[in-house]
């Protein structure tokens, strides 16, 4: 059956107003948390977490994208679907246990470079088997979201949100474990949830344990190079982390980080959206064999309407960081909000790209060049990092930020403008994305400024939202169709 454009647009709010939520009772915890944790047990679990995210993504070897991709050309058959998923979760199974036995073996030659001073026993150790347990059930994550079951992914984040929080109350609060109390919880709530999923996939009649070779190696020669795309992604990040704190401060870091929440907030919004629309995207590009002009116009009508959708939640994100941080944190964490637009730009500049990458998803032997755009753009970031940041602070890494998107941006249409126009108005998404990020500036104005204040500053942001949102029912309504270029 095919998902219609109600079904994207619903399934974009559920995953968008999910992973917020639990964004936001992410928010909540941080003061619970900091409470019963020194700072040095709070940077362990931090180190350790962020080790797990390596290696997760290196165990799952892009599987998490490659089940998305082709549950649409096995989704006709139940048996093959099974067999798909089932290929994929036994491989990703053996390389986590291959991996993490070999890096627990090999320990005394690498913690050094990654813990100094940290025991292996037990904060190590753990980190090495989170990456195992995260990895499984992020494959699985991604399954439910490629198969359109949006309700059921988020329900289950909340639920396994919750247990986590449980879990963390219980080896914290109760048994006082510190840091390695966190991270056996996280192991924990993930091993529950692949039994769940052992469960639910029994219940349906979809349990299959072996491999398809055939399919997992076509699988695979898809998803392998998205690994490096992910790597880069995160080293990047790491690497200007590690110059703000280097080149200026700890304190000036930990503006960044917090303002960095709310640009967070943003990123999931733009891959929230993404989670519902790409199954529908593959759909249609399967149509558009048969029929292109008329799958190119819905793809395209929706793209704008996604568009506005996403830049309304960066527009009041922007708008009201300032508010919100305010509230939420102590009186030497407020000037933080003046990044927070910024950031929200940068990742609206990027908004365009995931539409763009679509296309390359879509066809397989086009992934390699996401890595390389990447790769490309990371690169570009980390240099402008280590140029400005000396010099300019926050808004130096800001700036490499937008440096590196408008780079990994200009190398795909130089590179795919071509199959990309053949799908999308690329003229009409980025004209719609510099809209937003210029109305979000004329918003927050009067807040850099000084000269609107108080119940008359929240005046005017209001209205500058209302006349976002008349401005595009104005134009929805005269009917400019997706396929003008």
């Amino acid at each position: 059956m095919i998902s219609t454009n109600t079904d994207v647009i619903k399934n974009s709010l559920w995953y968008s107003m999910g992973n917020i939520l639990l964004k936001f009772f992410s928010f909540l915890l941080i003061p619970l948390y900091t409470g019963y944790l020194s700072p040095v047990q709070y940077g362990e679990i931090n180190l350790a977490l962020g080790f797990s995210n390596v290696v997760s993504c290196l165990i799952m070897c892009g599987l998490q994208t490659g089940v998305m991709r082709f549950y649409t050309d096995c989704k006709g058959s139940k048996q093959e679907v099974a067999e798909m998923f089932g290929s994929a979760i036994t491989f990703v199974t053996i390389v986590s246990v291959l991996l993490s036995g070999l890096l627990v073996i090999t320990h005394a030659i690498w913690i050094d470079w990654v813990f100094s001073s940290i025991p292996f026993i037990p904060i190590v150790l753990l980190a090495i088997l989170i990456s195992a347990v995260v990895a499984i059930y992020t494959v699985y994550q991604e399954f439910l979201k490629g198969s359109h079951q949006a309700k059921k992914s988020v329900i289950l984040s909340y639920v396994f949100f919750f247990l986590l929080f449980g879990c963390n109350l219980l080896t914290i609060i109760v048994l006082k474990w510190g840091a390695k109390g966190v991270l056996l919880s996280t192991v924990v709530a993930n091993l529950i949830m692949i039994c769940y999923m052992a469960i639910d996939l029994k219940w349906r009649g979809m349990l299959y344990v072996g491999i398809k070779k055939v399919l997992l190696k076509s699988m695979l020669r898809y998803s392998m190079p998205l690994v490096p795309h992910a790597l880069s992604y995160n080293v990047s990040n790491l690497f200007t982390r590690v110059v703000i704190n280097d080149k200026v401060n700890t304190f000036t870091l930990g503006l960044y980080s917090l303002a960095s929440q709310f640009g967070g907030i943003a990123d999931i919004v733009s891959n929230s959206v993404q989670s519902a629309f790409q199954p529908w995207f593959y759909e249609k590009m399967r149509q558009s064999e048969d029929n292109h002009r008329i799958a190119s116009i819905e793809i395209r009508r929706l793209t704008i309407n996604l568009l506005w959708l996403i830049g309304f939640i960066y527009l009041m994100i922007g708008t009201w960081a300032q508010e919100a941080i305010d509230i939420m944190s102590q009186d030497s964490y407020h000037s933080s909000w003046q990044y927070v637009p910024y950031l929200v730009m940068a990742v609206a500049i990027k908004s365009p790209l995931y539409f763009y990458q679509n296309v390359y998803y879509y066809h397989k032997d086009m992934t390699r060049y996401i890595f390389m755009f990447t790769l490309a753009g990371c690169l570009s970031s980390m240099l402008f990092v280590w140029l400005l940041v000396p010099e300019w602070g926050i808004y130096g890494a800001i700036v490499a930020d937008i440096v590196g998107v408008v780079v990994r941006v200009s190398c795909t249409l130089l590179h795919g403008k071509k199959i990309i126009s053949h799908t999308y108005s690329i003229g009409q998404l980025l004209m719609f994305t510099i809209a937003t990020i210029a109305w979000l500036g004329v918003t927050v104005l009067p807040s850099y400024t000084g000269w609107l204040s108080g119940v008359s500053n929240y005046i005017y942001k209001t209205l500058c939202i209302l006349i976002y949102i008349s401005s595009f029912m104005i134009y929805h309504r005269r009917g400019v169709s997706m396929n003008q270029k």
